[in-house]
């Protein structure tokens, strides 16, 4: 039997566990004639949001009165949404088969009967209004978003679109500090009042009876493993994949070794290297993977009260610690503070 789990970042695995209760919340609202239109997932690496984001397309490509449209963020976003709406296996009925042969920085169209199309928006606009007399609503997904020019001039022209009553969704995931530096800019206030969605850890009881199902191991034991991932979607991708190698589910210095090093070198290390030096000196503070508090913690950074809360709450959003309670801080993230213990 092939290894059900997958260690390839954003590829749906055969066994993906769904984070119901978000996953609902985010189809309900693009489908409310009041809802957002405008939804950020974000998360730390390993979260999830690239799966998610391909699980929640999947849903609406399965709804008639949806067209579905994805975009890469590192190339001029207009032009790839002119010429993904211009296909013609979603437009063909709405055109009744015409022919076109317009051209716009390289892609090649023509509306019959139109109003001259000098730029791209003019293209869209007309694209979206026979979308719109046909009953059928657009959704759009960006993985992974940065501040840059493509990501600021689509978002502006969606904007513009939307106040004109278009049938238009968007969709994006990115990390916390890129959806930050983006929502911040000048220029995108539009962006500020956006809701951000992080995503919670996968349900523990749901990834033990994948275990338990999966790996063919009593409860005790996956309810075990379970804890170990705390709820971290690579990580039950990764523990689950040594554990279905090796044939047996117990606990030891090899499979730790392991664990630790694929969580080191495909997440935690690229993560450790985008913290601040602020970021660093909280993180190193802490004592062990289990509670800590505040007061020990502002102790050992030798930080000022006011410089430590804003990097801490730069952590919680970043989603690297949590506060489980008042006064209170942990690290999420399984096997993180073993991982810090080698950076120290």
């Amino acid at each position: 039997m092939n290894n059900p789990f997958e260690l390839t970042f954003g590829l749906k695995p055969s066994n993906y566990i769904s984070r119901l209760k978000q996953t609902e919340e985010i189809e309900l609202n693009f489908k409310s004639a009041t809802g957002n239109r405008l939804l950020l997932i974000t998360g730390v690496r390993g979260t999830g949001k690239t799966v998610m984001l391909s699980h929640i397309s999947k849903q609406f490509e399965n709804e008639k009165n949806w067209i579905v449209i994805e975009l890469i963020p590192s190339y001029d976003m207009l032009e790839q949404f002119a010429s993904a709406l211009y296909d013609s296996s979603i437009m063909n009925k709405i055109f009744n088969n015409k022919t076109f042969d317009f051209s716009f920085s390289g892609i090649s169209f023509s509306i019959s009967g139109e109003k001259p199309i000098t730029n791209v928006i003019s293209l869209i606009e007309i694209l979206l209004d026979r979308i719109k007399k046909s009953k059928k609503n657009v959704l759009i997904a960006v993985d992974e978003v940065s501040n840059n020019d493509y990501v600021k001039t689509f978002t502006q022209a969606f904007q513009l679109l939307i106040r004109k009553e278009y049938p238009i969704h968007l969709l994006m995931t990115g990390l916390y500090q890129n959806i930050y530096e983006l929502q911040n800019d000048k220029d995108l206030t539009f962006l500020y009042r956006a809701p951000k969605i992080s995503l919670e850890p996968l349900n523990l009881a749901a990834i033990t009876n994948s275990y338990q199902e999966l790996l063919n191991i009593t409860k005790e034991d996956a309810l075990t493993l379970a804890k170990e991932t705390k709820g971290y979607a690579y990580a039950y991708q990764v523990l689950g994949y040594l554990v279905f190698e090796r044939h047996n589910p117990k606990l030891d210095d090899n499979l730790y070794a392991k664990y630790d090093q694929y969580l080191e070198e495909y997440v935690y290390e690229k993560m450790y290297s985008e913290l601040s030096s602020n970021d660093k000196l909280i993180l190193k503070a802490f004592t062990s993977d289990d509670i800590n508090s505040v007061e020990d913690l502002l102790l050992r950074s030798k930080m000022k009260k006011n410089i430590f809360s804003v990097y801490r709450d730069r952590l919680i959003k970043r989603g690297i610690i949590e506060s489980p309670e008042y006064g209170k801080l942990s690290l999420k993230l399984p096997r993180f503070y073993e991982f810090l213990e080698r950076q120290i």
